[in-house]
């Protein structure tokens, strides 16, 4: 209930955050519903979600996207925002579970909704399906879907891959009731062993299967014409009995679950018994009858070999081998994302062998142009825990866009993002040491796709503190203070070099893409364009600044020429960017001794040296002696 919404909608991290999902609030609905056969469910919370939805049908019948759709087969089944189709689908089937009549009005219209727009992928397919099979599944137009899916079937079985054309899909997959050669994939570059379906190939083959059971009349035909695509779905469980991800876990076990319920029989009694195939005598028997059906039995092999299953009796059983094994690095698959981790001294401390800095980066470069709902997962080096403060403080971070973050019992922290995209997400993580290790291990940072675990990376990094040992060093007057690469390259004093390897040079292009209604900065070329004295004041900063003309190079902040207060302010090195197509700054031709006035309030970013967007809210011109000595007098002014 904490994440639930007074509007009946509930969404993934509460309110207050952001708006309902309605695809969350159709998600749990459809548990909700599922389990109020086993425990107390309110009706009242399953009739305020109800209305919720009702009262975003639009009048074509069709349900839009409010609030954040965290799976993108949600978004017209390949992540395309103007196909409501699944999405409305999935809502329908929410409802239909839940209860409601076939014959209301509600469901009427989004029947009528589901058909305006053309079924472009077999996962829209295999989920409209089921939806109108709830609703009618003698209707001529749920025949005519169900006979569309059946065609996309290859050779009987129902694995599916999510393409744009669905009638080239015919001749693509395997054959799901056969035997499967376990064989390396290298041909595809991914340098792996196993072979391993993407989430949504599960889910579209479960909402396949169950349009069959809702199609199908017979019991014994459902039985089996489902085999087939119940054999290739439990080939894909892992070792804990479930699928990739949360979603394609609920809607899998469901169809298992109903089509399990087709097989059911009181006359069960079934032996099952496991032999090395180099011995006659079986090494373990298990023994499944109506008294032990729900039980779990498992057996630890003593040698990894092949083996040889028996079974004798009546009634039908579940089967699983699992082997687990290690592989190196560089043979796991492609990085669906980039990671970079660098170890700072923190500017919160004065010790670095007590407190830290973690610069945690990454980018999504997978297919698309950006993920589902992200998590990004920190494990800590042993003896090092990050900061409850800091972290809490991520939240408010607008640039990081952070919504959540969960603290394991291990000291591992867990970051959960709306989304990742192609656009570098840069964040700062303050860690500090709870207790003294020597020779500490490297720790992992993994970032992957919440819905489709497949899209996944990991990076190590160390704690790159060699020089602070468990026994204390005496110190000396010419110890010097170890600080971060981006202190040493401000310092105007005498400084040690961190030992941590030096970050790269800016080589990117400082043009972001950005919303078209961020406008570029005003830029004028000359001091004759500006009035000091009627403008000054509108700005709570004024930086002096050098640059080079070239956009590559980073901007050196000399001074603030409105300062507030005593504080003293330390030249910096800072990045920048600006919106596309914006020519402003890099217009200007660098000359020795040259510098810049840039209007804007960047207090923020410059202190803790993260990049500033100059945008509309900014204003740049070329700066002189008399302009300098003008702001001086009417910032005095300013402040009175």
């Amino acid at each position: 209930m904490n994440y639930r919404h007074d509007d009946g909608s509930y969404s993934a991290f509460g309110p207050g955050r952001e708006e309902g999902s309605i695809w969350l609030t159709a998600f749990v609905v459809k548990c909700f519903a599922q389990a109020s056969a086993y425990i107390y469910i309110d009706p009242r919370l399953q009739q305020e979600s109800i209305e919720y939805f009702e009262s975003k049908q639009n009048s074509n019948g069709c349900f839009p996207q409010v609030g954040l759709v965290h799976s993108k087969y949600m978004q017209g089944g390949m992540g395309r925002r103007q196909d409501s189709t699944a999405l409305t689908a999935y809502i329908l089937i929410s409802m239909l579970e839940a209860g409601m009549d076939a014959s209301n009005d509600t469901v009427n219209k989004a029947w009528q909704c589901l058909f305006i727009q053309p079924l472009t992928n077999n996962y829209t397919l295999a989920l409209v399906t089921y939806a109108m099979s709830l609703v009618d599944s003698d209707h001529p137009d749920t025949m005519t879907l169900y006979d569309q899916l059946l065609d996309a079937a290859i050779q009987g079985c129902f694995e599916w891959l999510i393409r744009n054309d669905i009638h080239r899909l015919q001749n693509i997959g395997l054959a799901a009731g056969d035997e499967v050669e376990v064989s390396s994939s290298e041909e595809d570059g991914d340098g792996t062993w196993w072979y391993q379906p993407k989430s949504a190939d599960v889910e579209t083959t479960s909402y396949a299967l169950l349009a069959l059971l809702q199609m199908t009349k017979s019991d014994a035909e459902k039985v089996s014409l489902g085999l087939p695509i119940v054999k290739w779905l439990s080939q894909q469980r892992n070792s804990y009995g479930g699928f990739g991800s949360t979603q394609d876990t609920v809607i899998g076990l469901q169809a298992l679950a109903k089509y399990a319920s087709y097989l059911y029989t009181d006359e069960l009694d079934i032996a099952v018994s496991v032999r090395f195939n180099d011995s006659l005598i079986p090494f373990t028997t298990f023994l499944v009858q109506a008294e032990n059906s729900l039980v779990q039995q498992s057996e630890t092999m003593s040698r990894l070999a092949p083996i040889s299953v028996m079974s004798t009796g009546v009634g039908c059983f579940l089967f699983q081998a699992h082997v687990k094994y290690n592989v190196f690095a560089d043979l796991l698959r492609k990085s669906a994302f980039s990671i970079s981790i660098d170890d700072f001294a923190s500017d919160l401390s004065n010790n670095p062998c007590k407190r830290r800095k973690l610069n945690i980066c990454t980018r999504y470069e997978g297919s698309g142009l950006s993920t589902n709902m992200a998590v990004i997962k920190v494990s800590m080096v042993s003896g090092w825990a990050a900061d409850p403060a800091e972290l809490k403080s991520l939240l408010t971070n607008r640039r990081v866009q952070l919504k959540r973050y969960d603290v394991e019992k291990n000291n591992a922290v867990q970051l959960y993002f709306d989304q990742i995209s192609r656009i570098r997400l840069c964040f700062n993580i303050e860690i500090q040491r709870v207790m003294e290790i020597d020779d500490a291990k490297p720790a992992v940072v993994t970032v992957y796709d919440y819905y489709q675990k497949e899209l996944s990376s990991d990076a190590e990094y160390s704690i790159l503190s060699d020089f602070c040992s468990v026994s204390d060093r005496p110190s000396t007057k010419e110890d010097l203070p170890v600080i971060s690469w981006e202190e040493f390259e401000n310092s105007i004093s005498q400084a040690r070099q961190p030992m941590s390897l030096r970050p790269p040079k800016r080589t990117l292009s400082p043009f972001i893409e950005l919303p078209t209604t961020v406008n570029c900065p005003v830029c004028h070329k000359s001091t004759e364009e500006f009035i000091v004295s009627s403008s000054i004041c509108d700005y709570k900063k004024a930086y002096k600044v050098s640059w080079r003309a070239k956009a590559n190079y980073r901007l050196t902040v000399m001074a603030n020429l409105r300062p507030s207060g005593r504080t003293k302010f330390r030249k910096r090195h800072i990045n920048y960017a600006l919106p596309q197509n914006c020519s402003c700054i890099t217009l200007f031709s660098a000359v020795a001794k040259d510098k810049l006035l840039i209007l804007g309030d960047w207090e923020k970013e410059i202190k803790n040296g993260e990049t500033i967007l100059i945008n509309g809210e900014s204003t740049v011109l070329p700066l002189t002696k008399a302009v300098e000595k003008q702001i001086n007098t009417v910032t005095k002014q300013c402040l009175n």
